[in-house]
This record gives structure tokens, C-alpha cells and sequence, in this order.
């Protein structure tokens, strides 16, 4: 993989946290840098590669070209 290609990797999954979570790009790179955004490799059952991301409680299961929403937080009232 090229310097480029990496970049762009990383450009798309930076872009597709940042829309799953209703950040900015500039929002989600800060969040990655001080930890109230995370990010996991897993695999699901099938077998298929896919990026966990977490913020403010909620998780979503990035795959290439897809963005599943785990669940929101529980309402406090």
C-alpha cells in the first residue's frame, strides 16, 4: 500500500466516524486524539472485517461502504 493509499484509508474511515456520530471531520481527528472517540478491529459472525467505533455511548460497526448503528443510549428520564 502506498503512503497515498493509506491516506485515503484513513481519510474515508476519519469521514465515516465523523458522519456516524454527527462530528466534523476536525471533531472526530480530536476525538480520536484524546479518547472520547475509540475505535476496535473485529469480525462479525460471517466472517467480514469491520471498524467499531464508540462515542458518547453509543457504537457503531463501520464495514466498507456500510455504517450499522448498534444502539442508543438508554434516556436518563
Amino acid at each position: 500500500m502506498t503512503t497515498k493509499e493509506m491516506y485515503d484509508e484513513v481519510s474515508a474511515l476519519l469521514g465515516a466516524v465523523a458522519k456516524a456520530f454527527d462530528l466534523t471531520d476536525a471533531q472526530a481527528a480530536q476525538g480520536l486524539e484524546d479518547g472520547t472517540v475509540s475505535l476496535e478491529m473485529s469480525f462479525d459472525p460471517d466472517g467480514q472485517r469491520f471498524v467499531r467505533a464508540g462515542h458518547g455511548g453509543r457504537f457503531v460497526r463501520i464495514y466498507d461502504g456500510r455504517v450499522f448503528h448498534e444502539g442508543v443510549p438508554a434516556d436518563p428520564a
